[in-house]
């Protein structure tokens, strides 16, 4: 496995590489920060809440981050689906390359949403956001 650039990475990449995650949300529906509305359902879409750093050390590559993960679907029993393959694919893992240490990520937390029909859509998009917390050492 090639080096990765940042933390994000290395998590998207466990998510790409689960099966039961790509069986419902295939690995081309994970994208950063925000999807186009024309994309198809279901997909994630995550996000770095905060990374502060672990100590007032200088030198230290040591960081605590927190990362949101968004899944979407049109049914609520799918987007359930969705978040369970996420958090079975994410919680006690940790990640080592020649660029990052990650921890144990842990869940933090998780909240049920959904956005109302707009043009082109006729049901609602059903949501569940997923808060997770690790660290992670720059090597």
């Amino acid at each position: 496995m090639a080096d990765v650039a940042y933390p994000e990475e290395a998590i998207v990449g466990m998510l790409e590489r689960d099966e039961a995650v790509t069986a419902i949300a295939s690995a081309a529906c994970i994208f950063p920060v925000a999807v186009d509305a024309s994309v198809t359902q279901p997909y994630l879409v995550y996000r770095r809440v905060s990374i502060d750093p672990a100590s007032m050390d200088l030198d230290n590559r040591q960081y605590n981050a927190q990362l949101t993960i968004s899944c979407s679907a049109l049914s609520y029993a799918t987007v359930r689906q969705l978040a369970k393959a996420v958090k079975n694919a994410l919680i006690g893992k940790t990640f080592v390359d020649g660029a990052i240490e990650i921890n144990t990520i842990m869940l933090m937390g998780e909240q049920d949403g959904f956005d109302p029909p707009l043009a082109g859509r006729t049901k609602p998009l059903y949501d569940v956001e997923l808060d997770f917390d690790y660290s992670y050492e720059e090597l």
